[in-house]
C-alpha cells in the first residue's frame, strides 16, 4: 500500500478508509495503554484528555494536508470527530471528587 503527499494510499476508498480506521485504532489503543498506568481514579480523566489531544493533532494534521470535508471517505476530520466524542462521552464518567483527592494525595 504506497501513500501519496497526504498520507493517503493511491488506490480507492475502501484502503483510505481501512488506514484511517487503523490510526484511530492505534491512537486510541496507546491512549488506553497511557492511561491503564494511572490510578484508577484518574484513568477516565486522563483518557478524555488524551483522546482529546489526539482530537486536536488529528485537525491540526487535517487542515495541514488541506483533507476535504466532504470526501467520500473517512478523513482525519472523521478521526477528529470521532476522538472528540470519546473524549466528551468520558468527561460525563470523570469523577472531580476523587481526581481532586488523588491528587492532593499525590502531592504529599
Amino acid at each position: 500500500m504506497s501513500g501519496n503527499v497526504g498520507g493517503h494510499p493511491n488506490s480507492n476508498g475502501a484502503d483510505m478508509n481501512t488506514a484511517s480506521l487503523l490510526r484511530l485504532g492505534l491512537f486510541g489503543s496507546v491512549a488506553f495503554l497511557i492511561a491503564s498506568t494511572l490510578p484508577q481514579d484518574l484513568m477516565a480523566a486522563s483518557l478524555s484528555s488524551l483522546l482529546w489531544v489526539g482530537a486536536m493533532v488529528s485537525a491540526l494534521v487535517a487542515a495541514l494536508l488541506g483533507d476535504s470535508l466532504r470526501a467520500r471517505h473517512l478523513t482525519r476530520w472523521d478521526e477528529a470527530a470521532v476522538l472528540m466524542l470519546a473524549s466528551m462521552v468520558l468527561g460525563f464518567f470523570v469523577d472531580t471528587q476523587a481526581v481532586i483527592s488523588q491528587v492532593e494525595t499525590m502531592r504529599g
